[in-house]
């Protein structure tokens, strides 16, 4: 089943740095190891870590660490992605949480914040500056906005704040109903009840130097009422 939060790591789709790499690098496709966890009465915290290998350095030449960090406390939710260079030379990447939303229906969510910033869009190669300061959806979507605000995302009654740390671009993906029909792990009408909205760095990639480090955040609080 289709969900979750795939992190993409260390290209977003085929953008580079390094474009000879799968599509959405390799980070995303690999079994990740639970680091640690810890729970208590109104707060809950894993962290999973995954390091190069044999396998990874046979597609990109460099050591790396990575971990996740989920962490739920009340009505909020966080994602931290740490990322270092324990190696002896420097490597750029991007960085991407694919964060699936559940949402009651598509065509009622609307998305705030975006107004005024840069966007590509994927599925048309076009470049153009958000003008609707209440996004709208209706169908397949594949855009990267670049340096975005905070969001407030409306799913009926429901009130969804999404904030980000050092990730400064959003992506928001749907299939829609044709490429939908076409995933073997999306029900066919999959694409009317879920809404990608990602934190990323896509536009300006990071590098980093031997033993230096990365941290990279996206929040999501349920607003009352």
């Amino acid at each position: 089943m289709r969900g979750g939060v795939p992190v993409i790591f260390p290209q977003f789709e085929q953008r580079g740095p390094d474009t000879s790499l799968p599509r959405h690098g390799l980070a995303r496709t690999r079994t990740w190891a639970v680091e640690s966890s810890s729970r208590a009465k109104d707060h809950a915290q894993l962290t999973l870590a995954l390091d190069d290998s044999a396998e990874t350095r046979a597609l990109w030449p460099h050591s790396f660490t990575l971990e996740l960090t989920v962490s739920i406390s009340g009505q909020r939710l966080d994602l931290e992605l740490y990322a270092h260079n324990p190696g002896e030379t420097s490597w750029p990447f991007a960085a991407a949480l694919h964060t699936y939303l559940a949402v009651s229906d598509l065509s009622q969510v609307r998305l705030q914040g975006l107004e005024g910033c840069h966007f590509v869009d994927s599925l048309t190669g076009g470049e153009a500056v958000e003008d609707h300061p209440e996004k709208r959806f209706a169908g397949e979507i594949d855009r990267i906005y670049a340096k975005a605000r905070s969001l407030l995302l409306r799913d009926g009654p429901r009130r969804l704040t999404i904030e980000a740390d050092q990730l400064p671009d959003v992506v928001l993906w749907n299939p829609g109903p044709d490429k939908c029909a076409s995933l073997k792990d999306m029900p066919p009408d999959g694409w009317q009840h879920m809404l990608c909205v990602e934190g990323a760095n896509i536009f300006e990639p990071v590098t980093l130097g031997p033993d230096d480090s990365w941290r990279g955040r996206q929040s999501f609080t349920v607003l009352a009422g």
